[in-house]
């Protein structure tokens, strides 16, 4: 029998991965990104102790200067890395991005609660672009952030004297990871010196 030469084995083993690597690409999707380095800030857990924060859950005036200042003055947009071309580019932190959504919802829900129409304009106009389609993808939005946080606290459940249940998400440890960096960062960066659109190379 005669030998197969080392190269042809070579081009068979290379034609068997591309074929694997194709067959993955299309079931399965494109591999995730490498996160080995990724020109992130050095983001910290620490464990947070979690009450009930009285100036956020009420709708007053000074709750709303609270809700209005809670993304930083450029709205939470960060001058980022590429890491496989070099280039900078403008983006969105996801956390800012979520916390605009539920600012949104919060003035939707203030608006409808103190005027009939105000809700009957949001039911009325609910196509493409509406308000309606905009609380509605940030509802979506809000939920796919709390299930890629996927936060494993266990809420034990309280017995009040009246014989009532209740799960109480408050005076219990979180362990999260540190916002106050992502704040940094933002103040940084600075508000988009360009279409947040348009890549930046290094050298600009």
């Amino acid at each position: 029998m005669p030998e197969v030469p080392l190269l042809t084995w070579s081009v068979n083993i290379t034609s068997i991965f591309m074929s694997a690597t194709l067959l993955w690409l299309i079931i399965l999707g494109p591999f995730p990104p490498s996160v080995d380095y990724t020109f992130l800030p050095d983001q910290q857990t620490k464990a947070v102790f979690h009450l009930d924060n009285q100036s956020y859950i009420a709708f007053d005036k000074r709750a709303d200067d609270l809700w209005k200042s809670i993304l930083p003055s450029n709205d939470g947009r960060v001058l980022a890395t590429n890491i496989s071309s070099g280039f900078h580019y403008w983006a969105t932190v996801a956390m800012f991005h979520q916390l605009s959504c539920l600012r949104n919802i919060r003035y939707a829900f203030l608006a409808m609660s103190h005027s009939a129409d105000a809700a009957v304009v949001i039911q009325q106009e609910m196509g493409k672009g509406s308000a309606y389609e905009k609380l509605g993808v940030c509802f979506d939005y809000i939920r796919q952030g709390l299930l890629c946080a996927a936060d494993t606290t266990l809420h034990p459940v309280a017995r009040l004297d009246d014989g009532f249940q209740v799960l109480d998400g408050n005076a219990l440890w979180h362990t999260c990871n540190d916002h106050e960096m992502l704040y940094k960062w933002a103040e940084m960066s600075g508000k988009p010196r360009k279409d947040p659109l348009i890549h930046e190379s290094p050298s600009q």
